[in-house]
């Protein structure tokens, strides 16, 4: 499996994931939840990679190329998640990441600053 840039983000945003469930309005007026999976869908992981070089911003693009845009996941490198004392809780076993959107890259006269977007999935 593919490992994304071991490139340190300037910024991360974490939006944890949750299990599917539904709600069922029951006559009586009260809720009846069933949980439909295990799995956990949605967690989302927004990276801001500010000053870069154009080298590092073509890692980045060459990587997403390589997977294809979402079409193959891949893994994360620890220095993604560098400074948490829990790194495994934001990719927990069989778990993967792929791209949400193409990466946004914006020019400036000596660097580059590069947004990334992923999603967690299933593998």
């Amino acid at each position: 499996m593919a490992t994304f840039p071991s490139l340190a983000p300037s910024s991360r945003t974490f939006t944890p994931g949750d299990r599917p469930s539904a709600t069922i309005n029951l006559l009586g007026g009260g809720e009846e939840r069933t949980r439909n999976s295990n799995c956990i869908v949605g967690q989302a992981l927004k990276l801001s990679f500010q000053g870069i070089t154009e080298a590092q911003a073509l890692s980045i693009l060459n990587h997403y190329t390589e997977q294809q845009g979402s079409y193959q996941s891949f893994a994360i490198p620890a220095v993604l998640l560098s400074g948490l004392t829990s790194p495994a809780a934001i990719t927990p076993t069989n778990y993967a990441w792929i791209y949400a959107a193409p990466p946004e890259i914006v020019d400036q006269p000596l660097y580059r600053d590069v947004t990334v977007d992923l999603v967690m999935v299933r593998i």
